[in-house]
């Protein structure tokens, strides 16, 4: 099954010389599989740093903030969990900004698309930056948080108002409860 659609030669890319041309890439499975990749590649960062975590206590999102599994000095595997975030927050960019480009570029469908890119890369900033540099994590992780809501919530609604795609409008709901949280 398909996220995006059904599969025609309109997903395919055309090749001019050596340079793919993406304006003629729809967004079909690759971009897909690039958000659900990086949605694991973060999960699984995230639970090995949690693993390896050496703090005064065992971690627990009840007492440690994520951002703690990024800092050398308290876990042994920060750069899995740092790696993760670059690696996991460039896969999302993919997924973004194919997803605006589905959605036809509506000026909301731009807005979220901008949004979308400002949070994945702020998050991969926050891979970049871990908690030990306090004022640009702070910085990159308010930046993510706040651009991910905002791009939640407008691709929640450009899907909601696109009766022309083949995206469930169930996903919305999941889109407005996440942001509501």
């Amino acid at each position: 099954m398909l996220i995006f659609g059904t599969m025609t030669n309109k997903y395919l890319p055309t090749f001019d010389s050596v340079t793919v041309e993406l304006n003629k890439i729809g967004p079909g499975p690759i971009a897909a599989i690039a958000g659900i990749i990086g949605c694991l590649v973060i999960g699984f960062g995230a639970l090995i740093s949690a693993i390896y975590f050496f703090g005064s206590e065992a971690y627990s999102p009840s007492n440690h903030f994520v951002s703690e599994l990024g800092m050398g000095n308290a876990s042994g595997s920060a750069h899995t969990f740092n790696l993760s975030l670059k690696v996991g927050g460039l896969l999302l960019l993919i997924f973004g900004l194919a997803l605006g480009r589905y959605l036809q570029q509506s000026r909301v469908a731009k807005f979220a698309t901008a949004a979308s890119v400002v949070a994945s890369l702020s998050f991969a900033a926050i891979g970049v930056f871990p908690a030990n540099e306090w004022t640009p994590h702070m910085i990159a992780a308010g930046t993510f948080f706040t651009t991910a809501m905002l791009a939640i919530v407008l691709f929640s609604y450009c899907i909601w108002k696109n009766r022309k795609r083949h995206l469930h409008r169930f996903i919305t709901m999941q889109g407005f409860i996440i942001a509501s949280l």
